[in-house]
């Protein structure tokens, strides 16, 4: 394997390594996930294990080396190779050698080492320490690393054509006779071999600059790329191409500009000018400019010196159109960098839900989102966005991992100041998926608290309604409605408890109790879904308040809050509450209670007022179901006389059989002194015991109906008798009925 073969699968070790490290901070080292990219990340070892006995990164000068030759500046600016670098350095490491009897446990303990911080591990004695705790044997901290001068005459090390020469044939430098054209076109056909042959003849051409004029130098150059083009033939011209412009996009902008001025337009298929041009620092621009075009010297320092910097931005803006101008010229400066990006974005969508489970595809997919966003490419933009999106509502719990993983990433890389817009853009589908999502990741937490974020800017920029779907998912898991885990919940409740801050709540109050921005409703409706604080004070309010129109509304709202209230409003019922504010706490009971939470009534069907009383009952008869009978027979015994009407009455239509054998005793129980109200009970209870029917009521029924004999020594009222002998044959014709 060539040397530039090896730093190639090495920089893809990088690249798995990094997405591996990324993952174990987010997942269990037991997830399938991680798992399956460790497996991947020992496969692409094996893979160069296979020629190799070792493969040793190591540091020098902010440098990354493979085997003690630098990777060329183009991977030198990789995202993954800087961030390995950083990486290192933060553990102190300046090389990592891994030998080819490393096993696949060595590996996983080492990027599980890796995934920690680096405080962490320095508390513990270091990486080293660990590393050496760990047992890995066959993975070296801080082995001393032999650096090779120039990597580039070990590149033909198997041939019997030194390197050196075709240097110097490719850069046309004293031509040596002999070399076979046809053996170098044989080698050229390896695209890296190609590529490590202009970098070095390029570096051979600037070990001139300062002794040659810079003129001869990009002749020299050129030159070199025209032979080098011919020998290279249709071997990969884009990658040979992207590798070159970049090369020559680092150089000086005279070097640039002369080079661009040449006749280069031609070369590798006609990319080679847009890749050059589409990779200048926009630093370089001006200078490139005034290079390529030199009767344009720009201001002159007496000028600029005595410009605003409003003109001084204005001319720079200038400097940089005419450049652009000049790029599109020759080739297009925006296409060509959409064309970079274009085969990135066709293999993930082609992709589909595979490209979840593919490290090697996800890793680079934030920075090529965020290069079209930067460069307002909003279709391919939404479309790679949309397909994570979908991710999260897979059938696999391991896809919807990576999603959510790579849309946490894919925000953080977002343009700083479009990140909100975007969550904002995305937060109807995002509240779903936190709506059906089980699992409490990292990633939920984080995308979680996006969304509260925006809640917080909406309410403060009083765009009450887009805030609502974002404040109902947090509020009903918060109150239990939705079930979830208790991390998830914790997290819902943590989040409704920062959503509740006094200038928040102020904002929201003002609007509910003033509307001057004529959004009341709204201003109501997400105080309704911000859990106890503004309930307690909804409830405050409602006591205070003389006017019936604001109780009113009140009542409308806390209404709208649902059963996550009757809590806070269970804590409310207090003997020595006004009777008026008590009637109203009845009320919303019977609104937003269950037959779960009938029993929260209990206190005020026991209440001496009978305003309140009597709201109890209804909201009983509301929200009871099959609690209703148990309760009203409860209180029965505790109500007085005048109440007791009602609550036998309810008995009877709810056709409560549970009541037969109480009600029978009250009727045969007569009291010696009965008071007024007594004739009005019996007739109720007879009444109630004819609706339900049961046939263990008849004899005292019979009774009653026929006390009112001559020889009666003390008989039933006569509506008692009525309503005695109505209820008789109620439940004969109900027995006639069941027999048919």
């Amino acid at each position: 394997m060539t040397n530039v073969e090896i730093q190639k699968k090495a920089v893809d070790v990088l690249v798995t390594m990094n997405t591996a490290i990324k993952n174990l901070r987010l997942y269990p080292a037991t997830s399938a996930m991680i798992v399956q990219t460790v497996d991947k990340l020992h496969e692409a070892f094996l893979e160069i294990f296979a020629t190799e006995d070792s493969l040793i990164f190591a540091e020098s000068e902010k440098n990354l080396l493979i085997g003690g030759d630098a990777l060329p500046q183009k991977d030198q600016e990789r995202l993954a190779v800087i961030a390995f670098i950083d990486l290192m350095l933060n553990f102190g490491v300046r090389s990592l050698t891994f030998e080819k009897e490393m096993k696949k446990e060595e590996l996983t303990i080492f990027v599980d080492l890796m995934s920690k911080k680096p405080e962490a591990i320095r508390s513990k004695g270091g990486l080293q320490a660990l590393a050496a705790q760990g047992r890995l044997e066959h993975i070296i901290l801080n082995q001393k690393v032999y650096v090779a001068s120039d990597h580039f005459h070990q590149i033909m090390d198997s041939l019997d054509i030194k390197d050196d020469q075709i240097i110097q044939y490719l850069a046309a430098a004293n031509p040596v006779m002999g070399i076979d054209p046809e053996k170098v076109r044989d080698m050229a056909k390896d695209a890296n071999w190609v590529m490590g042959i202009f970098q070095s003849g390029m570096t051979q051409i600037l070990q001139h600059s300062g002794s040659v004029k810079n003129g001869l130098l990009s002749e020299n150059m050129v030159r070199m790329l025209g032979i080098l083009d011919k020998v290279a033939g249709e071997v990969d011209q884009d990658s040979i191409s992207q590798f070159i412009g970049k090369s020559i996009a680092d150089l000086d902008p005279d070097m640039i500009g002369l080079i661009l001025t040449q006749k280069i337009q031609d070369l590798f298929g006609g990319n080679l000018y847009q890749y050059i041009v589409s990779q200048i620092d926009d630093a370089k621009y001006e200078a490139v400019t005034r290079q390529m075009h030199p009767g344009d010297d720009g201001p002159a320092d007496g000028d600029q010196a005595g410009t605003s910097t409003m003109e001084a931005t204005e001319k720079t803006s200038g400097h940089r159109s005419q450049v652009e101008f000049v790029l599109e010229e020759k080739g297009g400066q925006k296409e060509i960098q959409a064309h970079l990006l274009d085969k990135q974005v066709r293999q993930f969508l082609n992709a589909g839900e595979e490209a979840f489970s593919d490290p090697v595809m996800m890793a680079p997919l934030p920075d090529v989102i965020r290069q079209l966003a930067v460069r307002n490419d909003q279709e391919q933009t939404d479309e790679l966005i949309d397909q994570v999106v979908n991710g999260l509502f897979s059938a696999n719990p391991e896809t919807r991992s990576q999603a959510s993983a790579s849309l946490v990433e894919i925000i953080d890389n977002y343009p700083v100041k479009r990140q909100p817009e975007l969550v904002r853009n995305l937060s109807k589908r995002l509240v779903e998926w936190v709506r059906r999502e089980e699992t409490a990741s990292q990633s939920y937490k984080i995308i979680c608290r996006r969304l509260k974020d925006i809640v917080q800017d909406d309410i403060r920029s009083e765009r009450f309604a887009d805030a609502l779907p974002v404040l109902d998912v947090f509020n009903r898991i918060h109150a239990g409605v939705l079930e979830k885990n208790d991390t998830v919940h914790a997290l819902a409740s943590e989040i409704i408890g920062e959503l509740t801050s006094a200038d928040l709540l102020k904002i929201l109050f003002d609007e509910f109790n003033t509307d001057a921005k004529n959004k009341r409703l709204e201003a109501g409706r997400a105080l309704a879904r911000l859990g106890d604080v503004p309930l307690n004070r909804l409830l405050g309010m409602l006591r205070e308040h003389t006017d019936s129109n604001e109780r009113v509304r009140i009542l409308q709202l806390i209404t709208d809050i649902g059963q996550t209230a009757v809590p806070v409003i269970r804590a409310r019922i207090k003997e020595d509450e006004p009777w008026y504010y008590l009637r109203n706490l009845a009320y919303l009971i019977g609104r937003v209670g269950s037959e779960t939470t009938v029993n929260t009534l209990e206190p005020l069907l026991l209440h001496s007022n009978n305003p309140v009383r009597q709201e109890a009952l209804k909201s009983v008869n509301r929200i009871g179901g099959n609690a209703r009978g148990p309760l009203l027979l409860s209180v029965l015994s505790r109500v007085d006389e005048s109440f007791k009407i009602n609550v036998i009455e309810m008995l009877g239509i709810l056709q409560f059989a549970g009541a037969v054998e109480p009600l029978v005793r009250m009727l045969k129980d007569r009291p010696l002194r009965e008071p007024p109200s007594r004739a009005d009970l019996e007739e109720k209870i007879c009444t109630a015991l004819g609706h339900i029917g049961a046939p263990e009521a008849v004899p005292i029924l019979s009774k009653v109906s026929q006390s009112g004999g001559f020889f009666s020594v003390r008989p039933y009222p006569e509506k008692a008798r009525n309503a005695a002998s109505k209820a008789l044959a109620a439940i004969k014709r109900r027995q006639a009925e069941t027999k048919h």
